[in-house]
């Protein structure tokens, strides 16, 4: 791995990147690593205590980097940036973009079935708020060439899995997005460069561990990720689509090579076990009646949690 990989990015010592879904996960593992490199970081989260204690996390070890945090929920509809909306005029030496929220459902419901909250709440964090999020940055990256945008999808996009109907769309959303806008910057002869960024499962806010050659540790996953944006021996430009994870990528080219119907019947048959696997462990978690104890008051909102996400729909967010 070179010293940095990311130096194309780096316009004296004031670059900053931005990382989206920035306190857990993947995530808050662009944060350090970003950190590590030299770069000045804007942090965005939904919580102001989960943000602060990334913060003081990476000043603890890159006492000399600047980070900013800005809260914003990125599954409002309409789209509302929060506080990027007053941030983003204010810092015109952004360099770097991650676009690394994400979100999907553990409960693998019937599409029927599905709280049309937690369908919408897909669609927003997913789509909608990176779009436009890449939109507002976008005039800033321009005029900070070479620069860089990484639009986070995942093997959902290639592999539509039953009972995620919502996630896959949103992933493949992610995909074509993130490749029409690389060939629009190669078309007006910009050097903003944009890349798409594949990972399998990785131990993170959506998938809990142990790790295994198959599911990384976010760090060791990112740290790979970075390693392999720098262009290799074919120039110093990542490719449109990266799966830098080896056992993500023999995965992602088997899909490529085999039948379609193949293909489906592989996910079909794998997304089944989960899904059995999933409600088994449910059926045994679940208490007996005579365990039973009312919790619930008139005015409680069944299933939400204190940060809006509902345990019932079981939509687990990446920050």
């Amino acid at each position: 791995m070179p010293s940095n990989p990311l130096k194309r990015y780096q316009h004296g010592e004031g670059s900053y990147a931005l990382v989206t879904g920035a306190t857990l996960g993947m995530g808050e593992e662009w944060a350090h690593q970003l950190a590590a490199l030299g770069f000045n970081l804007i942090i965005h989260g939904r919580s102001q205590a989960k943000l602060d204690a990334v913060r003081a996390a990476i000043l603890a070890k890159h006492a000399t980097v600047d980070v900013k945090t800005a809260i914003a929920d990125a599954g409002a509809l309409p789209p509302n940036l929060g506080e990027l909306e007053a941030l983003l005029p204010a810092l015109s030496q952004i360099t770097v973009l991650i676009n690394n929220i994400g979100v999907t459902s553990k409960a693998f419901p019937l599409f029927e079935e599905a709280p049309t909250e937690d369908l919408l709440q897909q669609i927003a964090i997913n789509d909608v708020f990176p779009t436009i999020l890449t939109q507002r940055v976008l005039p800033t990256l321009k005029r900070n060439q070479p620069s860089l945008i990484v639009n986070v999808t995942s093997m959902g996009a290639w592999a539509p899995s039953p009972y995620l109907s919502a996630y896959s769309g949103s992933k493949a959303y992610n995909l074509i997005f993130s490749r029409s806008l690389y060939n629009e910057m190669r078309c007006e002869g910009n050097q903003v460069d944009v890349t798409t960024l594949v990972p399998g499962q990785v131990v993170s806010g959506m998938n809990e561990g142990p790790p295994t050659a198959n599911m990384p540790t976010s760090h060791d996953f990112i740290r790979t990720t970075i390693s392999k944006l720098s262009g290799g021996l074919f120039g110093v430009r990542p490719p449109p689509i990266m799966v830098p994870w080896m056992a993500h990528s023999m995965g992602y080219l088997a899909m490529q090579l085999m039948p379609r119907a193949m293909a489906d019947w592989a996910v079909r048959s794998t997304v089944v076990d989960l899904r059995k696997k999933k409600l088994a462990a449910e059926q045994r978690e679940k208490p007996s009646e005579d365990q039973v104890v009312p919790t619930m008051t008139a005015n409680s909102s069944a299933g939400a949690t204190a940060n809006g996400v509902h345990e019932d729909g079981k939509a687990t967010m990446t920050n």
